[in-house]
């Protein structure tokens, strides 16, 4: 680490170009993993703390169990190639850091998941989650992160990837085992936990920044339903940054309309009050949320700031969107050209239509990645996900006709059951820890209610929040 730090230019590249280093320090993250046994529990892999050097796991007979000195191993090793590639000259730095790209992630890691068994996918998974959270290095974590999420930036066409890695994560999202695609759902918040510009667009921007979800051939007093200043900002076809630098007081109209209590009330609304599953005031409101979405919403504008994001949703110039400049260019120009979310939008919103039939954990993870998503302060995934009011194309899916299945679905099946306002009221009692349990076979499609409830008010917070902060 000392002689890969020193200043010198030429001995930085003399080392990254002419000798074995990086590709040894890669290669032994290979034997390391090689030797790691395959049937770890998922959740003791998670809790292991491992640093390189002298800080050594401090063992003990409760905290050992089959394999974990092998994982110990490999993770030092990790975090030593961590550290090596964050304090060694850029040059070697980098150099390392395609290394452990090439003969790690794309020999041994990659391989790994796309041809692991059932038994094995939930453990691969969880691994490479654990490295991503063990990484800082920002030479090592941008490898990692393209070689899961791709290097194309442009969207793709519904059914095709160019991603291998990325693909396969999004199908393991149905897996038919519970346990795969919770954990891969697990996976997908620590990669937006980071969060990454170039995941980010890859994942959704990409496919929303043409705004072509809007339906520009709505009626004028639908769309002046959604904005006052939507004219306005047409007239003008601007796209100013945000401004979050400290002291500053970004303004942005889309983040906050004018018509924010019909976009809170929207979501509040969604379920109706018999399917409520308290009456308690101090539960039924948004605002047991809005101190820990203003905290979250504070924190993921300073990681975000550095993006240069616009703060306005508007239509791009004819040049922005092709280089030929012609009118005909712009999207909402463009009637033939349907509306496509992309395969990991498309992914959350088919899981959320089935909210009522999967297992509460699955339900939790869901919407908490949803709700990660909506806490972003950019102007397009914001009206996408956070404005009910906004008119879009009949046949494009948004979060909120989304929710409007699940809930037009808990309104036909829930009502159907005996005594159903005492069973909601005990499976809430329940899933706070404190009741009864309910009839076993009743669990899934009452605890959605509870789920469906609780999240639409957690959206409720995070608009009210970024109304507070961009007005």
């Amino acid at each position: 680490m000392v002689m890969a730090s020193l200043p010198s230019d030429t001995f930085a590249h003399s080392v990254a170009c002419h000798s074995d280093l990086c590709s040894m320090l890669a290669s032994r993250l290979n034997s390391l993993f090689a030797a790691i046994p395959p049937d770890i529990d998922p959740n003791d892999l998670d809790e292991m703390q491992v640093n390189w050097g002298l800080d050594s796991p401090a063992w003990s007979e409760s905290s050992q169990f089959p394999g974990c000195r092998q994982i110990a191993a490999f993770l030092a090793w990790l975090d030593y190639c961590d550290q090596l590639v964050r304090e060694s000259h850029p040059i070697i730095g980098t150099a390392l850091a395609s290394s452990v790209r090439s003969e790690f992630l794309d020999r041994s890691l990659g391989p790994a998941l796309l041809e692991a068994s059932t038994a094995s996918k939930v453990l691969i998974t969880a691994f490479i989650s654990k490295c991503l959270k063990q990484i800082s290095a920002p030479a090592l974590l941008t490898e990692f992160l393209y070689w899961l999420v791709g290097e194309n930036r442009d969207p793709e066409l519904p059914g095709v990837s160019t991603c291998p890695i990325r693909e396969h994560l999004l199908e393991n999202c149905f897996h038919e085992q519970d346990e795969i695609s919770l954990e891969t759902l697990r996976l997908f918040e620590v990669l937006l936990e980071k969060p990454n510009e170039h995941v980010l667009h890859c994942l959704v921007l990409t496919y929303l920044i043409t705004r072509s979800y809007y339906d520009n051939c709505a009626s004028d007093s639908l769309i002046g339903s959604w904005s006052d200043e939507e004219d306005e900002r047409e007239r003008h076809r601007d796209s100013p940054t945000l401004d979050f630098s400290p002291g500053s007081s970004p303004v942005s109209r889309t983040l906050a309309p004018s018509n924010i209590n019909r976009v809170l009330n929207s979501f509040l609304f969604l379920l109706p009050q018999h399917l409520h599953s308290t009456n308690d005031p101090d539960e039924s409101g948004y605002e047991q949320y809005v101190q820990d979405a203003d905290r979250q919403y504070q924190a993921c504008i300073a990681r975000c700031a550095c993006f240069a994001w616009p703060s306005e949703a508007t239509f791009p110039e004819p040049a922005e969107y092709d280089d030929s400049g012609s009118s005909d260019s712009r999207p909402e120009a463009d009637h033939g050209r349907q509306f496509y979310e992309g395969p990991f939008l498309r992914m959350l919103f088919t899981r959320l239509v089935r909210l009522p039939y999967q297992p509460y954990e699955i339900n939790l993870q869901l919407t908490g990645l949803v709700s990660r998503l909506a806490m972003l302060p950019h102007p397009y995934l914001h009206e996408y996900l956070l404005n009910p009011l906004l008119p879009v194309l009949s046949e494009a899916n948004s979060l909120f006709s989304t929710l409007q299945l699940v809930s037009s679905e808990l309104v036909t099946q829930i009502p159907t059951m005996k005594n159903y306002k005492h069973l909601l009221y005990g499976t809430r009692q329940k899933l706070l820890g404190d009741g009864s349990d309910v009839l076993e076979e009743e669990n899934s499609l009452l605890e959605s209610v509870v789920v469906l409830e609780e999240f639409c008010k957690e959206l409720a917070a995070i608009a009210f929040v970024k109304y507070h902060h961009s007005s």
